[in-house]
């Protein structure tokens, strides 16, 4: 009983390894599609020239309509995997130059493709 917490400290540099260092990126929506939770309503498919700013694990959002405003702080939840509110994000590889952002909320959902670049 007496190696028991040497054990744990030994196993925290193999935890490390499962997370992903999220960098700080600039990301622009390529693409949406949105489909309806409401039955009535068909999926509709969009072009959306919102901007994704990622600075220091906090999520910024602006568009051409809207000034920038932090969405929250984002959270791993999985290797390459990222939470903030509503929306996940899950990058397409460690590289972080492609995402796809999933936003699920009472009255639909929405299905971003995202191009991200190194700030």
């Amino acid at each position: 009983m007496r190696h028991f917490p040497a054990f744990f400290i030994l196993l925290l540099p193999l935890w490390a390894v499962g997370e992903s260092a999220l960098p700080d990126l600039a990301c622009q929506v390529l693409e949406e599609v949105t489909v309806s939770h409401a039955e009535s309503l068909p999926a509709t498919h969009t072009e959306a020239p919102s901007l994704y700013r990622i600075a220091e694990s906090k999520l910024y959002l602006s568009s051409p309509d809207s000034d920038e405003y932090l969405y929250g702080d984002l959270t791993s939840t999985d290797w390459l995997r990222f939470n903030a509110g509503f929306k996940t994000i899950l990058f397409a590889s460690d590289e972080f130059t492609a995402a796809v952002e999933v936003h699920t909320d009472s009255l639909g959902t929405r299905v971003r493709r995202l191009h991200c670049s190194r700030i």
